[in-house]
């Protein structure tokens, strides 16, 4: 039980902890970044997240008896993809710079003393710069950029230019490139009562990465057959449904899902050995909150240099608002398996493995 835990935390976790290398981490990356721009670095990811943690809560309806037996328990997975256009971004925001970039950029001023000053100014005043390169599901080589249009100082009656630059933060996209983000977790479905079956998805809290800390994961869904309260005969099982998620990665994200819909679906064959194709159609919801130690540089009159952090904290909304539903069930015996397809602006695949009852 507990090498079969592991691996499913592994399926859970797997897109978050691919965000951890020896180089580079998502929290180093987001503390390199002002609050705008790593809403922007982070945007598809709480889109990709809120459509993972919002597939594969149906396949069957539920039997629209009375009481009934109706148990199944596995494995699902789900894998969000990501279009080209979610891998790289550009943003305007305001941004103040480190002291290592300030020295970098007033390479041309040979006066010290001046050069000091300078930096002083660029360590201390907020700037309009534009950010481009990778977000988060972008290339790791394609670093995240800072556009400077140059200033002008004056001081004691002389001007001196800091030059239009370009300023490299080193940084680039976690997930290097991925086509698709990939989540899974054990669910398990109980019905029938009245028609009705409650589905369940839970971890218990794990530390699957030293850097991003513990991480846990719950779920509930109820869903219901609403056919058995249409007077005339329905050619499909209707149902209704609600679901409801939240998944937290230590104290830098927390992505909480919901969903509710119409769902319909039709088993040929006899109980042992029968195939069930199912659709549906839901409203969904999904945020992301995020927490993160932005790190600066201030120095002083004198050119002393010291280190500075504060919490960045905001809440990002996933981009998906409706999804249509079309997939197919396999029961062979006590085995279930089945795959859908989901299409929405984030469109995801989903599958499960598990036992029937």
């Amino acid at each position: 039980m507990k090498y079969a835990l592991r691996f499913t935390a592994f399926l859970l976790f797997s897109s978050i902890i691919i965000t951890t290398t020896k180089a580079q981490s998502l929290e180093e990356t987001l503390s390199r970044l002002s609050n705008n721009a790593a809403r922007a670095y982070l945007d598809p990811a709480s889109s990709g997240f809120g459509a993972n943690l919002n597939t594969g809560w149906t396949t069957r309806a539920p039997q629209a008896k009375l009481f009934g037996v109706d148990i199944q328990f596995g494995v699902v997975a789900m894998g969000a993809m990501f279009k080209n256009d979610n891998k790289t971004f550009s943003f305007t925001g305001d941004y103040t710079f480190t002291a290592e970039q300030a020295l970098q950029m007033t390479q041309n001023i040979t006066n010290p003393q001046i050069r000091n000053q300078i930096m002083n100014k660029l360590t201390s005043d907020n700037f309009q710069v534009g950010f481009s390169g990778a977000t988060i599901a972008g290339k790791k080589s394609d670093h995240i950029k800072i556009g400077f249009e140059g200033k002008k100082y004056s001081i004691n009656g002389e001007e001196f230019n800091v030059p239009a630059q370009q300023i490299d933060l080193g940084v680039g996209g976690v997930l290097d490139d991925m086509t698709m983000l990939p989540l899974g977790a054990p669910q398990l479905t109980i019905g029938t009562v009245y028609g009705t079956q409650v589905a369940l998805r839970y971890l218990p809290s794990l530390t699957f990465s030293e850097e991003l800390g513990k991480a846990k994961y719950f779920g509930f869904g109820i869903q219901h057959n609403i056919g058995q309260w249409i007077p005339v005969p329905m050619p499909v099982n209707l149902s209704a449904g609600f679901f409801t998620q939240k998944l937290k990665v230590g104290d830098i994200l927390e992505s909480s899902a919901t969903e509710y819909g119409l769902y319909a679906s039709k088993t040929f064959g006899p109980g042992a050995l029968n195939v069930t194709p199912y659709a549906g159609f839901s409203l969904q919801n999904s945020t992301m909150t995020v927490n993160y130690d932005y790190e600066y540089t201030v120095r002083d009159a004198s050119g002393r240099e010291s280190s500075h952090s504060s919490k960045v904290s905001f809440d990002l909304d996933g981009e998906n608002t409706t999804k249509l539903t079309v997939g197919v069930a396999f029961k062979l015996a006590f085995l279930n398996l089945n795959v859908d397809y989901n299409v929405a602006k984030f469109s995801t695949i989903g599958a499960g493995v598990g036992f029937i009852f």
